[in-house]
């Protein structure tokens, strides 16, 4: 168990260690996609969930239109 627990810590230094050595416009880069990532993503299920509130919507004025005629 022991084992694991320091291959596991040495494998997290060694990951940081090449964090470190990475040049910035790299760093900045790699944060700035996966902002952009996030960003798409979430616009997309916006974009998703406001048409879907739009159906029920039209489904649901629909049916109280019926109900009315």
């Amino acid at each position: 168990m022991s084992q694991q627990a320091e291959l596991c810590t040495d494998i997290n230094m060694d990951e940081k260690d090449e964090w470190n050595n990475v040049p910035s416009e790299d760093r900045f880069l790699t944060g700035f996609t996966t902002i952009m990532a996030t960003v798409i993503c979430l616009a997309i299920f916006g974009v998703f969930f406001l048409i879907c509130i739009t159906c029920f919507i039209r489904i649901h004025c629909c049916r109280c239109r019926r109900s009315n005629a």
